[in-house]
């Protein structure tokens, strides 16, 4: 019978494990899933979803915000791709790691990683930011890219893009 508890709590431990308990990147990997991964072969109905939840565009961004615990997440369904992106530092700290949101992202989604690079960009505070980005691609053959600011994370958005098939 010890066998069997013990058995049981190592399967279980090993599960929660692979389930992150950041509750930020659930979000995020949760509003990519919905409004971006699950139109990967439909992408002209990701508007039409999103409004159906009662989501609108902000005009400034053109994008769809979406609130969640205080935190401005943004969803943006293109002819060529859909992007979910957020703003990584928050009064309570940063949303999550690179390597939180990439051992997330090619576990749920059963990508492998295509290439990486840094590169320098201009964030909205006008200063120069080191941007990790990783490229990605599924078994279908849709290409997905992450931009992950190294730094200036309350000016730069971190964003991941996947790219429909034949756009």
């Amino acid at each position: 019978m010890k066998y069997l508890y013990a058995t049981a709590f190592i399967f279980i431990s090993f599960h929660l494990s692979a389930t992150p308990s950041n509750n930020h990147l659930n979000d995020f990997v949760s509003l990519f899933d919905r409004y971006c991964y699950s139109f990967k072969d439909a992408p002209k109905k990701t508007v039409s979803y999103l409004e159906e939840m009662g989501h609108t565009v902000n005009p400034d961004y053109d994008a769809y915000e979406i609130l969640i615990d205080g935190i401005d997440y943004a969803i943006t369904p293109q002819a060529s791709d859909c992007t979910t992106d957020v703003l990584l530092k928050h009064k309570t700290g940063t949303l999550f790691t690179l390597e939180q949101v990439d051992n997330y992202l090619t576990e749920k989604f059963k990508l492998s990683l295509v290439s990486s690079r840094s590169f320098q960009d201009v964030a909205l505070n006008n200063q120069n930011t080191m941007i990790q980005q990783r490229d990605y691609r599924d078994t279908a053959g849709h290409r997905y890219r992450l931009l992950y600011p190294s730094d200036n994370q309350d000016s730069y958005y971190m964003t991941f893009t996947i790219e429909w098939l034949g756009a």
